[in-house]
């Protein structure tokens, strides 16, 4: 995944492909730690752009991965789509105006660029970032998913338990009455 910056038209350039999740190394790791499971393909719709010395690519993915669902722990899939916004450049723009010591020099992480070198852009590393950063923290099969009952661990979208779950024990029962006096 891989463009020549000398080959990107006045106008732009549009690429569409699709690839297999081995394609991003981080993504088999996420499996291995059992995560979530990109499911192949994974398509990209993407448009480039050069302006003066800066390359803006912007577009969006499309995939179906298969998840745990953090409430009962069952496998799911469902369909994982996000925008992407990347600007490359091989040296950081010039910044004017006086230095002081309170100044801090910024990376070009910091604000939002990734460096390249040579005339060919790696588009790897940076869609990677956005494919993680697309998963979903804690991940539902379903917004009306009941999860487990904290006292006998029955799956709730299953059937109902006996529990009471009024005498359950929360650990932060304690601090239910706890006041911070004013001073």
């Amino acid at each position: 995944m891989r463009i020549r910056i000398d080959k990107i038209p006045k106008h732009g350039i549009s690429l569409a492909f699709e690839v297999n999740p081995e394609t991003f190394p981080v993504l088999g790791k996420i499996v291995k730690d059992g995560g979530c499971e990109f499911i192949p393909p994974i398509s990209f719709q993407l448009r480039a752009i050069r302006v003066h010395e800066l390359v803006a690519v912007e577009g969006k993915f499309k995939t179906t991965v298969r998840l745990s669902c953090s409430r009962c722990l069952e496998d799911f899939e469902t369909s994982l789509q996000s925008r992407i916004f990347l600007s490359y450049t091989q040296e950081l723009p010039e910044v004017f105006g006086t230095a002081n010591e309170e100044d801090i020099e910024l990376t070009a992480q910091d604000i939002g660029l990734i460096l390249f070198h040579g005339k060919e852009i790696d588009l790897t590393k940076g869609i990677q970032e956005h494919l993680v950063m697309s998963i979903p923290f804690k991940p539902l099969c379903s917004e009306t998913c009941k999860g487990f009952c904290p006292g006998c661990g029955m799956d709730l979208n299953e059937s109902e338990c006996r529990c009471d779950r009024s005498s359950i024990h929360n650990a932060f029962a304690a601090l239910k009455d706890f006041k911070i006096p004013n001073k």
